[in-house]
């Protein structure tokens, strides 16, 4: 075997030649034909330890695999609103702990939480973190550290948003919403809140296909989800539940402000401009809401049963309307 290494500025050319006389009558004949990109050197990000920044992955909880950059001077954890580590956990209190950056390293600190923070098993009030290090906030949460450059950054999140999301239209996917939903009511339970819970699909989406084809059907279903994304609330759980059919979480909302809501979706998708090829389609939904108070416990079936009862009943009365128990 003959290996001969060739080098050119920011080039490296690596040709390898074996069984000679085999090879050579294959290119003669033209029946083996193998070509390489002779490619400059380009450093990656990761090669620069300047851009690595801390970072907490959850690995148990309701976030689970979501990454949270830890870039700023002070991070808070906790449930409360203003927290840039917001974890939906009863466990966690409003204003659990934070985060402290110094110039190279990165301290966990308790800020009088009622579960307290762990690491290595042992409660703590301050911690230095350090590449892989778990952090416990809480009774449920888990939290490990990591160093990560921009390219495990992009990474991450391509691989949460991959294992949560809807490729087509970015709305959660139905392996997620499954897991919300039983969440949601169990929240709803114990906080005696009340859940609501939206159902609809688009009406006569067969024809659409039909008429325009699946390559349009797949521009409407991402134009229906833009249209949503832009009316509903940054805690509302938006996901996508079947081929044309779509639900909406709502956490805290009695059925008169979600019947408003679902309204709100109605009209403003009938008014999107769809255009695929030059022709405009026309879309319109139809929506069936359910709702739960914390002290009915129902389950997750039969919450999605009864909106989906409203749902075909709305189709039943024309379509492109929301059906609701408030007005029945």
């Amino acid at each position: 075997m003959i290996t001969r290494l060739v080098w050119g500025p920011f080039l490296m050319s690596l040709i390898d030649r074996t069984q000679g006389d085999e090879i050579e009558q294959s290119f003669e004949d033209g029946e083996y034909t193998e070509h390489t990109a002779a490619m400059g050197f380009i450093p990656l990000e990761l090669m620069d330890p300047q851009k690595r920044t801390g970072a907490f992955i959850v690995m148990s909880g309701r976030s689970l695999g979501k990454s949270f950059t830890l870039d700023a001077e002070e991070t808070l954890i906790g449930r409360a609103p203003e927290c840039v580590i917001q974890l939906d956990d009863d466990g966690v209190s409003r204003r659990h702990a934070k985060v402290v950056k110094t110039e190279d390293q990165w301290v966990l600190m308790d800020i009088g939480s009622t579960n307290g923070c762990y690491h290595n098993g042992e409660r703590i009030q301050v911690v230095t973190l350090y590449d892989g290090a778990k952090v416990q906030i809480g009774m449920n949460t888990l939290l490990r550290f990591e160093l990560q450059d921009p390219m495990d950054r992009r990474f991450q999140q391509s691989l949460y948003e991959s294992k949560t999301r809807d490729a087509l239209t970015e709305a959660y996917n139905k392996g997620f919403f499954a897991e919300a939903i039983e969440k949601e009511i169990a929240f709803a339970i114990r906080h005696k809140q009340t859940l609501s819970l939206i159902l609809f699909d688009i009406d006569f989406f067969k024809k659409v296909n039909d008429t325009y084809g699946h390559i349009a059907g797949d521009h409407v279903l991402k134009a229906v989800a833009r249209a949503v994304h832009g009316v509903i609330r940054k805690e509302d759980i938006f996901a996508r539940y079947g081929g044309e059919e779509f639900a909406l979480l709502l956490r805290n909302t009695e059925p008169e402000k979600s019947f408003i809501l679902a309204e709100r979706v109605r009209r403003t998708i009938e008014q999107v401009e769809i255009v695929h090829t030059g022709r405009r389609i026309p879309v319109t939904v139809s929506l069936g809401l359910s709702s739960t108070a914390g002290d009915e416990r129902l389950t997750s079936r039969e919450l999605i049963q009864a909106a989906d009862e409203l749902l075909y009943q709305a189709k039943g009365r024309g379509r492109n309307r929301t059906e609701s128990p408030i007005f029945d």
